[in-house]
This record gives structure tokens, C-alpha cells and sequence, in this order.
């Protein structure tokens, strides 16, 4: 080989070297929750009502449970793709496609079982005393007005479910992949209590939040504990929006 054919070579190599791990990043999973889905079934019976005439229920939340530590080199990015219609108009629903990136190091599984029902229950011991699922589900927030200084959580539906013991109830997200998920939301309150109000807004800023969590059903003797220990939290960068006030509301208007 000559000298220069050499060098073609070692370059042809180093471009390719350069440009072959972008090529694995792909789109592994899409999901679309606007079509329905289903929580879960509960497979440990409660307590029975013969030997406990007096049943304690206690519930542990997330923010009071242990945090499962993220994995070194794990980074996770949210993006909202598009929404549909590209307008939001205060009191109306609209259809959200967003995308979760593998953007670290290291491979990631999020759950991807939109029908939870069909998971079959994983008892952890024999008695059946105890189970746990995953889920995983994406709310929007929407900031409208003066600095947006008060993002408001919208009501928003769909959820994504997996057994921990079966990891094919998962998606394998390799570094550089992505899933994309759409799912419903309507331009309202969702939280109990809104520390503000919506508004019309020529730059409005909409934001999606992946929330995933395992979550644990335990019955001991008389007594039943339902717990919450998160997994995964993940903020997506600002979408602008455009926002209009409701129909209805313009109608009922006094003219001027």
C-alpha cells in the first residue's frame, strides 16, 4: 500500500471511529397513552376481616421514603416534542408528545407497560404478604403571566407500568436512545389547591415532569402499609406557548 493510501486510510478509519456512536442513537419505544391505560391489579389479599376486627392502614409517600440512588453516570433529558393543537386555550384539552432521552453513560430501564393489568403480580414471599410495580407518569406544568413566576400543575392522564422481576416489562434505554410517549392533558388546575390562575399568554411556558417510583403493597397480621419509593425524577426543558382564554369565557364577555 503507499504512503498516501496509508494515510486515507487511518483517516477513513478515525471518521469512523467518530461518527459510529452517534449512529447507534435511535428511537427504541413509542407509547401512546391517549388510547387508554390500566393500573395495576392488587394480588396480596388484605387482612382478614375474621382474625382482625380492626384493620390499620398506613401510607408511606415518596418524599418520606427512601430515594433509590441513580446510577453512576445516569442523566436523563425530558423534551416536549410537539402538542396538538399547537395553541392552548384555557379550559381545553390538548395531546402532548414528549421524549425521553438516555443522554449519560450508563443503560437505564423505565417501564413500558401501558396496560398494568396484564402484569401478573410479583409475590415477594411465599405468603403473599407483599408486592411492588413500578410506574412511571409525565405531568405538565404551564406558567402564564407576569414573569411565570407560579408554574401551575395541569390535570393530565396516561402512566407506564413494569415488574421489577421481569425486566421485558421495561424499555432498555442504551446510551444516545430515546422513547417518546403521548398522552392527554387539559389546560386546568390538577392540584389540589393552585396558588394561581391561569391566564392568556403570547409566551406562555409549558414544562413536563417524569415522575418514576416503585411502589409496595405489605400485609402484616392486621395491619396494611402502602408505600412509595422514588426512583427517577426528570424536568424537561421549556416549550413556549401560545395560550388563549376559554371560549366560553370570551362568549359570556360583556360587549363593549
Amino acid at each position: 500500500m503507499s504512503k498516501a493510501g496509508s494515510i486515507a486510510g487511518v483517516f477513513l478509519f478515525s471518521a469512523l471511529a467518530f461518527v459510529m456512536p452517534g449512529s447507534w442513537a435511535q428511537l427504541v419505544a413509542s407509547r401512546d397513552l391517549t388510547s387508554g391505560w390500566r393500573v395495576p391489579q392488587e394480588h396480596v389479599p388484605g387482612p382478614s376481616s375474621d382474625s382482625c376486627p380492626k384493620v390499620s392502614y398506613s401510607v408511606t409517600p415518596g418524599d418520606m421514603g427512601k430515594k433509590a440512588p441513580a446510577a453512576e453516570g445516569e442523566r436523563l433529558e425530558l423534551q416536549i416534542m410537539q402538542i396538538s393543537p399547537p395553541q392552548l386555550t384555557i379550559g381545553e384539552d390538548f395531546i402532548a408528545t414528549v421524549q425521553l432521552k438516555n443522554a449519560g453513560t450508563t443503560t437505564v430501564l423505565v417501564p413500558a407497560t401501558a396496560d398494568g393489568a396484564q402484569l401478573p403480580g410479583n409475590a415477594i414471599q411465599d405468603e403473599k404478604t407483599e408486592e411492588e410495580y413500578e410506574v412511571a407518569d409525565v405531568s405538565f406544568r404551564l406558567a402564564t403571566g407576569k414573569d411565570h413566576r407560579t408554574p401551575i400543575f395541569l390535570s393530565s392522564a396516561g402512566a407506564l407500568f413494569a415488574d421489577p422481576d421481569d425486566k421485558n416489562s421495561y424499555v432498555t434505554l442504551a446510551p444516545g436512545n430515546w422513547v417518546q410517549i403521548k398522552l392527554k392533558g387539559v389546560v386546568e388546575c390538577g392540584a389540589a389547591k393552585c396558588l394561581a390562575a391561569l391566564q392568556a399568554d403570547s409566551d406562555g411556558v409549558l414544562t413536563a415532569w417524569w415522575y418514576q417510583r416503585l411502589l409496595t403493597h405489605k400485609v402484616s397480621g392486621c395491619e396494611e402499609n402502602h408505600g412509595s419509593i422514588d426512583v427517577r425524577e426528570v424536568d424537561s426543558t421549556p416549550f413556549r406557548v401560545v395560550v388563549h382564554n376559554s371560549v366560553k369565557k370570551a362568549e359570556n364577555s360583556p360587549a363593549i
